[in-house]
C-alpha cells in the first residue's frame, strides 16, 4: 500500500468531516413537509437582524478529495473575495471540460442562516433552536409570507416570540429538480423561553468557520496550479498564497441542492468571536512563510510536509 496516497486520503476525509460534523452543525429543509418556527435575531437590541448569508468554497484535488473549505467573503459578507477571484481565474484558464466542472463545483453557493425551532416529526424540539441553513430562493419565499403579513390589515409579525406563527416547508425531488414550497400556519403560538435563550450567535459561528478556513488557505493556490499544470500558461495568474488572504474590513422554488456543496460547516462556541484582524494577523502568519513566485513541486512538498 501506498502510505503517501493514503495519508493524503486520510487527510482529505479529515477536512471534510471537520467541516460537516459537530453537535451544531447547520439543518436543512429535509424531504417532505416539515413545520419551523424562525426565530428573531441574536443581537441584543436587533431582533429585526435574523438572517445572516452564508457560503463556503470547497477546494479539491484533482481525485475529487477536499483540501479546504474556505469562507466566501463575497457571498456572506459582500466584500472581496480571494478565493472566487482564483476560482474564476482558474475557470478561465482551463481547457478541458471536466476540471471546468470540478472547479465550478468548488465556487460557493449562496445559502442563508437563521436560528429555528423545529415544531413537529420525530427531530421535534420546541426548547431548543438549531441553526438552520435555507436556499436563497426558500428565504425570498419566507420573506415574501413576512412582507406580506406585515402589511396586511392589523399587520403580524411571524417572527414575533408571543404571537408569531410557524411555516411549512415542503421539499420534494432532488439535485436539480429538487423543489420547495413555503407556507404559514393559520394559528398563532407562543415560543418557549428556552428556544428563545438557546439561539446560536450567528456572527461568532461563521467567524469561527472563517478562522478554520484561514487556517488551509495556503493550500488553494498551489492545488489550483497543480490542476492547471497542464492545461494553459494563463495557471500563473493564480495569486500566491498570501494574496489569497481576505483584507481586513470591518410558488414551487426550483433549487439545486448539492448535500456536498451546501452543508455548513458546524461547531457551536459560546465564546466571544475573534475579531476580522486577529483572524488576518493569524492567516498572514501561515501566509508570511510562502514565497509569492508561484510554487513548484518542491515549495509543494514542504508545504505538505510542515502539516
Amino acid at each position: 500500500m501506498d502510505l503517501n496516497a493514503l495519508l493524503k486520503t486520510v487527510t482529505g476525509k479529515r477536512t471534510e468531516l471537520e467541516a460537516r460534523s459537530g453537535k451544531n452543525n447547520a439543518v436543512k429543509p429535509p424531504p417532505g413537509k416539515s413545520r419551523w418556527r424562525i426565530l428573531p435575531g441574536w443581537r441584543e437590541g436587533r431582533g429585526d437582524i435574523f438572517f445572516h448569508d452564508w457560503s463556503q468554497h470547497w477546494i479539491k484535488d484533482a481525485e475529487g478529495t477536499v483540501v479546504a473549505v474556505i469562507v466566501s467573503e463575497r457571498e456572506t459578507f459582500g466584500r472581496e473575495d480571494p478565493t472566487a477571484d482564483a476560482l474564476e481565474v482558474a475557470i478561465r484558464a482551463a481547457t478541458d471540460d471536466k476540471l471546468i466542472k470540478l472547479l465550478k463545483e468548488m465556487k460557493g453557493k449562496r445559502r442563508v442562516l437563521v436560528n429555528a425551532v423545529r415544531t413537529d416529526g420525530s427531530d421535534a424540539n420546541p426548547k431548543v433552536a438549531k441553526l438552520m441553513e435555507m436556499p436563497s430562493t426558500v428565504f425570498d419565499a419566507f420573506l415574501n409570507i413576512l412582507q406580506e403579513r406585515l402589511t396586511e390589515e392589523g399587520g403580524v409579525n411571524i417572527l414575533d416570540p408571543d404571537t408569531g406563527k410557524d411555516v411549512v416547508i415542503t421539499r420534494t425531488g432532488s439535485g436539480f429538480d429538487t423543489e420547495y414550497a413555503v407556507n404559514d400556519v393559520s394559528r398563532s403560538t407562543k415560543v418557549d423561553p428556552d428556544a428563545l435563550a438557546s439561539r446560536i450567535d450567528i456572527d461568532a459561528w461563521i467567524e469561527n468557520e472563517r478562522t478554520r478556513g484561514l487556517s488551509k488557505i495556503a493550500l488553494v493556490a498551489p492545488t489550483l496550479r497543480t490542476l492547471l499544470s497542464g492545461a494553459s500558461p494563463a495557471a500563473l495568474a493564480i495569486p500566491s498564497a498570501s494574496a489569497l488572504v481576505p483584507a481586513r474590513r470591518a410558488a414551487p422554488i426550483i433549487e439545486a441542492d448539492d448535500a456536498e456543496m451546501t452543508v455548513a460547516a458546524p461547531v457551536k462556541t459560546k465564546a466571544p468571536a475573534k475579531s476580522p484582524a486577529a483572524v488576518a494577523t493569524e492567516a498572514e502568519l501561515v501566509a508570511a512563510s510562502l514565497p509569492d513566485a508561484p510554487l513548484n513541486d518542491d515549495d509543494i512538498e514542504k508545504l505538505l510536509a510542515g502539516l
